[in-house]
């Protein structure tokens, strides 16, 4: 991995830890990445599949690196919520250009995450769950 590509000094590896080890760790990180997967066109399975770091990454108000196709959910979350950029496994060059954009200071605007937290999905799914049960009465 790392010492194969002569990226050692820059990268840290631990063992198993807690996850508010983890997130300490996520929290202390310029750039977050997360592969959701590396196909250019979201296929049904890959289109709903919206990694838990994705959340982190809004919560701790971290920029993000998203490697996911076209079409897949959580594309729609990022560009919503902000503070990501989303890029398909092929766009190496994109993917290149914002990390040195990311390690210059330049880091995407912040949305609407606020949008994607707990109190809010839970009142929207209130609203849903509520309007179903007048419709079944």
């Amino acid at each position: 991995g790392a010492a194969r590509l002569g990226a050692s000094a820059h990268v840290v590896a631990h063992e198993r830890v807690t996850r508010r080890a983890a997130l300490e760790a996520l929290k202390g990180a310029d750039l977050l990445v997360t592969v959701a997967s590396i196909q250019e066109e979201a296929e049904l399975p890959e289109r709903g599949s919206v990694a838990a770091k994705v959340f982190d990454c809004m919560a701790l108000e971290r920029p993000a690196l998203v490697v996911a196709p076209r079409g897949a959910d959580v594309r729609a979350i990022a560009e919503t919520a902000g503070g990501m950029r989303c890029f398909t496994g092929a766009e190496i060059e994109g993917m290149a250009g914002y990390i040195e954009e990311v390690a210059q200071g330049r880091r995407p605007p912040s949305r609407d995450p606020r949008a994607y937290r707990w109190d809010s999905l839970a009142k929207r799914l209130d609203l849903v769950l509520r309007e179903a049960i007048k419709r079944g009465s």
